[in-house]
């Protein structure tokens, strides 16, 4: 809830007022980023899990169907979502007419969306030439209908920074779907497995959504309150769809151009790398977005947020995402066989792809909370340009190439976005890096002292283990050593808990 207070109360504001703010301010960022963890590290290891008993029963040929149907489903959320939902939980006055009108029109949207995929399933099946598609397809876009009726509910445990409801509903609902798509991967249902899964991980998350949000729909409803949103809800959406064909085109492409079971191995890859990479930019962002729209209007204290938020990142993300893409070929490998090997350079390429992909998700944390969001739509313009300049030069080489220049593309968006948005809060590109630089230097030190090991140990369990044990006591000791201010902030924060 927002703080607000009688005009004549600014004239004179004390410094133990202020201090009360900050410290209340804290609290709820402290809060607010534990169970965003919590949700994050409870879906993403009951993912983890799932999955992997998953990739053992089902094959590289399952997993290419359902991604050659990701990027429709994607496109259609971010339709659906139009931008309501960032705006309903930045704006402070907000009201039921704002969140019933909001709800009427996505349904209504949804309802249209899933008609016309309906019959475009026939022609999505035709271009990648595989007729299975149409009913596969047809399937798996009704959780677009299904998630419409969840939207407000999830917007205001998030306006409200109530993650404890929300993150309970993620985690439920996702356990329960896994157990369903395993029952029926069991029974030899193949691909029909994953796309149940998807379909009732909708369901059971908008039930209890329903349950814990406690929010109910009144008959009433308002043009004129949708077009008082439309604005920066239209911007967020074309920015929204240009983010969607960037993060799913490669699919679209590989399932295009290269054998289904290359995309299978791509999509498994894609979807182990994610799990870090989400955990840790969907913690960040769930738990700031919130907490940065009460200060957008106090330039000093949301620099010393950013900044704040860029050091703890990089403290995290460079020792993690570096560290997964050493062991992973060989925890994969006890994880979910060597029938996946092809997969294995695919996830360690995507590991140290995600690490310029974080940063560049907190900056877009920024450009969210503003009024208009004109220049994220002129990013994702500019991401799609690099994109596919990228993978034009690359193509022609073969798939790992074309893997592989998703690192030189990621880094060129962070420098494009990190040079703006320095601009607008006063914290350059150059202090940005040069934040970073101390963790990136120690994460890179250790992953040198860990690797030899791997020529040393032959048993796999053990040599995870002790790259892991190794790693981590180096990068604690030398952060101590150098006596880390990030380093202090993280122990504080966790025995605050």
């Amino acid at each position: 809830m927002s703080e607000q207070y009688p005009q004549a109360s600014f004239k004179i504001i004390t410094s133990s007022h202020c201090q009360i703010m900050t410290e209340s301010l804290k609290k709820k960022t402290a809060v607010a980023i534990a169970w965003s963890t919590f949700e994050r590290l409870g879906t993403q290891l009951i993912f983890f899990a799932i999955g992997i008993l998953m990739a053992r029963i089902l094959s590289q040929s399952d997993y290419g169907l359902i991604g050659m149907v990701g990027i429709f489903s994607a496109l259609s959320v971010v339709l659906i979502d139009g931008g309501f939902s960032s705006s309903l939980i930045r704006k402070a006055d907000a009201t039921e007419l704002d969140f019933n009108s909001v709800f009427y029109f996505n349904i209504a949207l949804s309802t249209f969306l899933y008609l016309i995929l309906f019959f475009a399933a026939p022609y999505i099946a035709d271009f990648y030439h595989q007729p299975q598609l149409t009913l596969i397809a047809r399937v798996i876009f009704i959780s677009l209908l299904i998630n419409s009726l969840g939207l407000i509910q999830s917007s205001l445990l998030i306006k409200n920074i109530k993650f404890r409801q929300s993150s309970f509903a993620n985690i439920i609902s996702l356990f329960l779907s896994g157990i369903l798509a395993l029952s029926l991967a069991w029974k030899g249902y193949g691909v029909w497995a994953l796309v149940w899964q998807n379909v009732s991980a909708s369901f059971f998350k908008v039930s209890l959504l329903w349950i814990f949000g406690k929010w109910y729909p009144k008959p009433i409803f308002s043009f004129s309150t949708l077009r008082q949103q439309l604005r920066y809800s239209m911007e967020t959406t074309t920015a929204g769809i240009l983010g969607t064909i960037f993060v799913y085109i490669y699919s679209l492409l590989i399932g295009k151009f290269f054998p289904l079971i290359q995309l299978g191995n791509y999509t498994q890859a894609g979807k182990m790398s994610d799990m870090p990479i989400n955990t840790l930019s969907g913690s960040i962002y769930n738990a700031t977005f919130p907490i940065y729209s009460k200060i957008k209007d106090d330039p000093e204290r949301l620099k010393r947020a950013f900044q704040k938020t860029i050091r703890l990142t990089a403290f995290i993300s460079f020792p993690l995402l570096l560290g997964m893409a050493l062991v992973g070929p060989n925890l994969l490998e006890l994880l979910i066989t060597r029938k996946w090997a092809e997969a294995f350079p695919y996830f360690q390429l995507l590991c140290i792809a995600g690490i310029p992909t974080i940063f560049t998700m907190i900056i877009q944390n920024f450009i969210r909370i503003n009024e208009r969001v004109t220049l994220f739509v002129y990013f994702e313009v500019a991401k799609f340009c690099i994109l596919t300049v990228t993978f034009l030069l690359t193509f022609q080489y073969g798939i790992y190439i074309l893997v592989a220049g998703i690192i030189a593309m990621k880094v060129a968006i962070y420098f494009m976005n990190a040079f703006f948005i320095g601009r607008k809060v006063n914290y350059s590109m150059f202090e940005q890096i040069k934040d970073m630089m101390p963790t990136l230097g120690l994460s890179l030190i250790m992953i040198a002292i860990c690797y030899p090991f791997s020529f040393i140990i032959e048993n796999k369990i053990l040599l995870i283990s002790t790259q892991a044990m190794v790693g981590g006591i180096f990068y604690i000791g030398a952060n101590r050593t150098f006596k880390s201010k990030i380093l202090d902030d993280v122990i504080s924060l966790v025995l605050k808990k």
